[in-house]
């Protein structure tokens, strides 16, 4: 556990601009194309903000001793949240949203749907798709950040 508040801690600071600029994306050849992910519906009900997501995985490698952390965002200006990540093992499970044990040969589609108190900067804030390979002690090996959509647009 407390590797992975080191974990949301690094990658805040990585996506709010202090190591890269706003938009930008660490490139990591392997992944292209192999994770996408499909808004289904981003709503607004009364103090809750609904996502609605397939998240498809299609010809990832992941290692016997690696763990792929997939971590929708939101992030605006000044604030930003890190939702419950997908997690592919290579071997041993964890808390997460959900884990998949990995298949690379497989096209997975995975439902992701979350409610998460709705707070105004969200309105107009970016969806981003942060990932992070770690190695068997939990240390990152890869990060890679998708900016899905600049601002979300919720009535």
């Amino acid at each position: 556990m407390k590797t992975f508040i080191y974990i949301c801690l690094y990658i805040c600071l990585l996506v709010i601009g202090l190591v890269l600029p706003a938009g930008a994306q660490v490139p990591i050849q392997s992944y292209r194309g192999q994770v996408s992910v499909k808004q289904n519906r981003i709503e607004r009900e009364g103090n809750s903000l609904r996502l609605d997501l397939t998240i498809s995985v299609c010809g990832l490698s992941v290692g016997r001793y690696q763990t792929l952390s997939l971590m929708p965002m939101l992030r605006s200006d000044r604030d930003s949240v890190v939702m419950a990540p997908v997690v592919l093992n290579g071997a041993a499970d964890g808390d997460a949203y959900t884990v998949i044990k990995n298949t690379p040969e497989l096209i997975r589609e995975i439902p992701y749907e979350l409610s998460i108190p709705y707070q105004p900067w969200m309105k107009n804030a970016a969806l981003i798709l942060v990932g992070e390979l770690d190695n068997y002690e939990g240390a990152p090996l890869r990060t890679f950040v998708n900016v899905l959509t600049e601002h979300l647009d919720i009535p």
